[in-house]
């Protein structure tokens, strides 16, 4: 059959971008890890998904709010960081 048109993109359709790719750098990033863990997350895309309420990296560049969300959370672990580093 035909699928029927929608006007909001589907996440299957949805594409990531910068900020996307920058949470998957983020992930891959050993110190972020050890952070997502004192937050009591062993796999840290859970951790972004859960605090930046997404099911999909690609929302961050579709969703201002989850973007914003993002933004917050890359401050805070930056903070975390560099306490970690002047301790």
């Amino acid at each position: 059959g035909i699928a029927p048109l929608t006007s909001q993109p589907t996440e299957n359709t949805l594409k990531g971008g910068a900020l996307a790719q920058a949470a998957g750098m983020l992930c891959d990033n050993r110190d972020f890890q050890a952070w997502a863990r004192t937050g009591g997350y062993s796999d840290p895309v859970k951790f972004i998904y859960a605090y930046c309420d997404i099911t999909s990296r690609a929302h961050l560049d579709h969703d201002r709010q989850a973007a914003a969300l993002f933004q917050n959370l890359q401050g805070h672990f930056d903070t975390w960081r560099n306490e970690q580093r002047a301790a």
